[in-house]
């Protein structure tokens, strides 16, 4: 009993370090690691835990030459028929401790980068100024670096992902401008809109975009304005019509490529939100009611033939 209770004691402790060593394969901090590999004795006697697993590296200099790092510190290679020890050691803590300063260091990068933030040895001001809660913004990011901002001038002042360089960039064709672009004076008297707030999720703060006044012509956004309706105004009897097909083609379980059946559905939500068809002789208001879930029997939530509410 003694001794099967001794193996799967070390079992477990074997289980354990291969666990560890995956985090450490995982975290990247081995370059050219090709993953977590077991390892073989060339005698019949079992392997301790610490040496049953290793992370295997392959040389960038000479391919097909591969060292072992063992969590115990270990790190050995092959030399003819000869498995052999480096002198030195690691530890899979400090590699822990490597990726995560890297990590740091990214996190302070891209703050800095998308929210004009600064760490307080770039900033040429006094310290009073700086703790003043008037003057600059304080930010303390998840790895504990602290970093500061000009309330005055503060602001979404770049975009990380590619989403959000589509925003940015589509106001900037518009004449608009990031705060961050505008001296003081401009910030004061340029009008400013909110273009997407924090809620949806784009940025990680209300970006506020401006837009100089002189540029603003009424006659324009007019005609902007009065063409964007038309495009979405509908005719109430093609818009019967569509909401009839689609309601059939559901039925049916009918199907359509994403860019045929995509359009049409906004289509007909839209002439959904746009008209009441209650009180017409047809059955028009009830395919909406069906399609929406207000009545039962209709698509599921999820389904790509539900509308909203």
């Amino acid at each position: 009993m003694h001794s099967k209770y001794k193996k799967s004691i070390i079992k477990e402790q074997g289980a354990d370090i291969q666990a560890e060593l995956q985090k450490v394969f995982d975290s990247g901090c081995i370059q050219n690691a090709k993953g977590v590999v077991s390892m073989k004795s060339s005698s019949t006697a079992e392997l301790p835990p610490a040496s049953k697993f290793a992370v295997k590296q392959e040389s960038a200099k000479n391919p097909g030459k591969f060292r072992y790092w063992f969590f115990d510190g270990r790190v050995g290679y092959m030399d003819g028929g000869t498995f052999k020890f480096l002198s030195g050691k690691w530890s899979p803590q400090s590699c822990f401790s490597q990726v995560k300063k890297q990590q740091s260091d990214k996190d302070v990068s891209l703050t800095k980068q998308e929210g004009g933030w600064k760490k307080r040895e770039d900033i040429n001001d006094t310290q009073s100024n700086i703790d003043n809660p008037q003057m600059y913004d304080k930010k303390t990011l998840p790895g504990g670096e602290v970093l500061y901002r000009e309330k005055f001038v503060g602001g979404i002042t770049s975009g990380l992902t590619q989403n959000q360089q589509i925003v940015i960039q589509k106001w900037k064709d518009k004449g608009y401008k990031l705060k961050s672009e505008l001296n003081p004076e401009e910030i004061k008297g340029w009008v400013s809109i909110l273009v997407s707030p924090k809620s949806e999720g784009i940025f990680s703060e209300d970006l506020v975009m401006y837009q100089n006044p002189g540029a603003v012509k009424a006659d324009d956004i007019s005609k902007a304005f009065n063409n964007a309706m038309q495009l979405q105004t509908l005719n109430k009897k093609t818009c019967k019509a569509n909401i009839e097909a689609f309601y059939l083609a559901w039925k049916k379980n009918m199907k359509f490529e994403p860019s045929i059946h995509g359009p049409m559905k906004n289509l007909v939500q839209t002439c959904s939100d746009q008209f009441d068809f209650k009180g017409l002789f047809d059955k028009t208001d009830n395919y909406i009611e069906v399609l929406t879930g207000r009545i039962e029997g209709g698509p599921p939530q999820g389904s790509q033939w539900r509308l909203n509410d």
